[in-house]
Order: C-alpha cells, then sequence, then structure tokens
C-alpha cells in the first residue's frame, strides 16, 4: 500500500466515524422539557407569573371573567408599569419615578404623593437607589361591576449603597380605581 493510499484510507475513516458520530447525536434520545415555572422565589404565596405556590396550590390561576375582555390585560399592565416606577427611587434623582407614576394615580394618591415629593428628600451625600423589576402580576379581586380591583405584583427589588447591592423579593399590593379617566391606583401596599 502506498503512502497516498493510507492517508485516503485514513481520512475516508475519520470521516466515516465523524458521520456515524453526528447520527448518533441526532438520534439521540431528547432532554425532558424544562416545567412551566421557574424556580424563582415566592411572594405571598405567589410565584413569579403570579400562580400560587402555596399548600394545596395548583398551578393554573382561576380564570376571571370581565365584561370588557382587555381589562385583565389592562390591569395587570397597569400594576406592574405602576410596581416599578413607585418602587424604583434614587437619592439623586429628585424623585422622577414617582412623577412618572402620577399619571397611575387615583386623585388621593396623587395628592400623598406630591406632599411627599413637595416634603423633599432627605440630603445624603453617598449614593442610595432602589431598582424595582416586576416579576409578574396577579388579579386578586375584581367586582362585579367592575368599578375596582385588587392586584398582587411580585417584585424583585436591588437596594444599591456605597457597600454594595441587596436583592430581595417582595409583594406590592394594588388598589386600583375604574374612573372616568381608566384604571388608577389607589392605595400601594408592600407585603412583608
Amino acid at each position: 500500500m502506498t503512502r497516498r493510499t493510507k492517508i485516503t484510507l485514513a481520512a475516508a475513516g475519520i470521516v466515516l466515524l465523524a458521520a456515524i458520530a453526528l447520527v448518533l447525536w441526532w438520534l439521540r434520545p431528547k432532554p425532558a422539557p424544562l416545567p412551566n415555572q421557574p424556580n424563582i422565589p415566592t411572594v405571598g404565596g405567589l410565584n413569579a407569573t403570579g400562580v400560587g405556590t402555596g399548600p394545596g396550590a395548583t398551578n393554573t390561576a382561576p380564570p376571571l371573567l370581565t365584561k370588557e375582555p382587555q381589562t385583565q390585560s389592562t390591569l395587570t399592565a397597569i400594576a406592574v408599569t405602576f410596581a416599578e416606577r413607585w418602587g424604583s427611587y434614587s437619592n439623586q434623582a429628585n424623585f422622577e419615578t414617582l412623577r412618572d407614576a402620577r399619571e397611575l394615580m387615583s386623585a388621593r394618591l396623587r395628592a400623598a404623593a406630591d406632599a411627599q415629593i413637595a416634603a423633599g428628600a432627605p440630603k445624603n451625600a453617598v449614593f442610595y437607589g432602589v431598582t424595582t423589576r416586576a416579576l409578574g402580576a396577579q388579579i386578586i379581586t375584581l367586582d362585579a361591576a367592575e368599578a375596582s380591583a385588587q392586584v398582587l405584583v411580585s417584585t424583585q427589588r436591588t437596594e444599591t449603597t456605597a457597600t454594595g447591592d441587596q436583592v430581595t423579593y417582595t409583594g406590592l399590593l394594588l388598589q386600583l380605581l375604574n374612573t372616568a379617566d381608566g384604571w388608577r391606583v389607589d392605595t400601594a401596599e408592600w407585603q412583608k
């Protein structure tokens, strides 16, 4: 056998082994699909998608029947947007996120927010900030007349100080009212 024949046979063998490996890889058993609910810390018995996680909880939220088809999506969109603005703060931003959230507030909550803005932030030379990210929202109650609703927003809050970042998971319980201007947040209460 000549040297050229040996090299040709070796190359053919390598190609054949690569083809066999490719076929075996293609035919390998597929891994089981990941579960729909990621392992995210729970807040108030809800995971990040708003699905109950307590004892006896099922993986489906009970469907709410609404007069308007978009009511549920409107409520959750307002709640998520409000939670991120309401929960984010920086001692150097002069209440900018609170001002941004005013359009989503009822007259009563807007008056309270305006009073807080007028009082001003404590002056501190060291940076302090909280960034809130909404992970999910669940409509807890919606009255039959669709005049008020209660929504629990699961959040991840990152507190930034001179010493570093600290991440916490908490819920924000919102009471929304259906006003002439649309749905507005009337109360906001952080859950322990």
